[in-house]
């Protein structure tokens, strides 16, 4: 809101600036016709009015248009460089709250696939590590994510995408495949395989807390 309110400032000053140097540079222009038109006049009046004086008349009247067109040049010289350097401002306030808003995002979701009824995986970002959590009736940590390509597509599509959704599902389409129902398929085999991983993980957990109990069994 306040960057809109910025660039309507800047819009106004600006169509404000050149609009006045255009009527100023038309009057004096106008004033300048109306003396020649004047001094043409003269011309046709009786001998009284030719001579030094006539020839003083016209040098002055170069002098002073000369002088207008100066003093316009100068204005519009200035009023171009108000105009740069408000933009210039403008763009230096907006690279600040760019750097600022990227150093609050110290932890956002990536986004997410749904695997079944009320389950998803979620991608989460804590500041430079990635996080693969399952979601359902519970949250549970399936794996951190450390692969540097994994994590530099991720970073790349989010800051192209930007919240819109869908990152992890690019991430396993193949190129070129960008149809319906090749997303489609894509999609269906992505679920099929983050179920089979999730089955993998409680199988492995089970496991361990079998293991577990067969040591305290022993140790008894």
């Amino acid at each position: 809101m306040l960057i809109k309110k910025i660039s309507l400032v800047i819009c106004f000053i600006a169509i404000f600036s050149f609009s006045f140097l255009s009527n100023e540079i038309s009057a004096s222009s106008s004033n300048v016709t109306d003396w020649l038109n004047e001094e043409e006049k003269g011309e046709n009046s009786p001998d009284e009015q030719e001579g030094n004086n006539q020839e003083e008349q016209v040098e002055q009247g170069q002098v002073e248009e000369n002088g207008f067109m100066l003093f316009d040049l100068i204005k519009m010289f200035f009023a171009l460089v108000l105009v740069l350097a408000l933009i210039y401002v403008l763009l230096k306030f907006l690279n600040k709250r760019n750097k600022l808003f990227t150093k609050v995002r110290a932890l956002e979701s990536l986004g997410g696939v749904s695997v079944g009824q009320n389950k998803s995986v979620q991608i989460v970002r804590l500041g430079d590590r990635f996080y693969l959590l399952g979601v359902g009736d519970n949250v549970e940590l399936l794996q951190e994510i450390t692969d540097a390509n994994v994590k530099a597509d991720l970073i790349r599509q989010d800051e192209a995408q930007q919240g819109t959704g869908g990152i992890l599902a690019d991430l396993f389409q193949s190129k070129g495949k960008s149809t319906t129902s090749t997303m489609k398929s894509d999609g269906s085999d992505f679920k099929d395989l983050f179920s089979g991983e999730l089955k993998k993980l409680k199988n492995n957990r089970n496991k361990l807390i079998q293991q577990q109990k067969q040591k305290e069994d022993r140790h008894e």
